[in-house]
């Protein structure tokens, strides 16, 4: 799995940003459903996957709003707030083509 200092030995690659996402809300705090874009965001600076730039924040939410549209791996429970879908399975998620990097994504 992915982790900041490697967990298990040397460092994983890099996840992209919506398998970051997905990997924070489904398992660094046990029991936590809701997430807020700020307290994702702290998590992903935890583990060194927040985007650079001065977009960064930006470019998560955006990316927050793409993962919870309908049929997506995140559900809107009201305006900031998501919390997974859910079907969702974080393991299975990992390695579908839904979460290929798009050509120029980190």
């Amino acid at each position: 799995m992915y982790g900041k200092n490697g967990r298990e030995g040397a460092r994983s690659a890099k996840p992209t940003l919506a398998q970051a996402i997905v990997v924070v809300m489904e398992g660094q705090i046990p029991g936590k459903r809701e997430w807020t874009a700020p307290q994702i965001m702290e998590q992903l600076r935890e583990h060194g996957w927040m985007p650079s730039g001065k977009n960064a924040e930006h470019t998560v939410r955006t990316k927050l709003g793409q993962l919870a549209r309908p049929g997506g791996v995140l559900v809107r429970v009201r305006h900031g707030v998501y919390e997974l879908a859910p079907r969702v399975d974080a393991e299975d998620l990992l390695s579908t083509a839904a979460f290929a990097p798009k050509a120029g994504e980190a």
